[in-house]
């Protein structure tokens, strides 16, 4: 399994807070539970944040150096 893919199913299963690294860098997928049902995931790296509202967003929106996590593919670490 790629980086990428284990970064995807960790926040699909809500796995919880997940970290990983990128050219030494600490960065992280928060998923918050809203009452209503719905999620929201706060993306986080090297200072930057930006809240996102689906698995697809997590994965498109550029917030690692302008690049999604799925442009950076494997050049991610996950952390456990």
């Amino acid at each position: 399994m790629s980086a990428n893919d284990l970064l995807k199913k960790k926040v699909e299963d809500c796995y919880g807070l997940v970290e990983f690294t990128y050219h030494g860098k600490y960065g992280n997928i928060d998923p918050c539970f809203h009452k209503d049902g719905t999620y929201s995931y706060l993306l986080y790296f090297d200072g930057f944040e930006k809240t996102v509202y689906s698995i697809v967003d997590v994965m498109n929106t550029p917030f690692v150096c302008g690049k999604s996590l799925n442009e950076l593919r494997d050049a991610v670490k996950v952390l456990d």
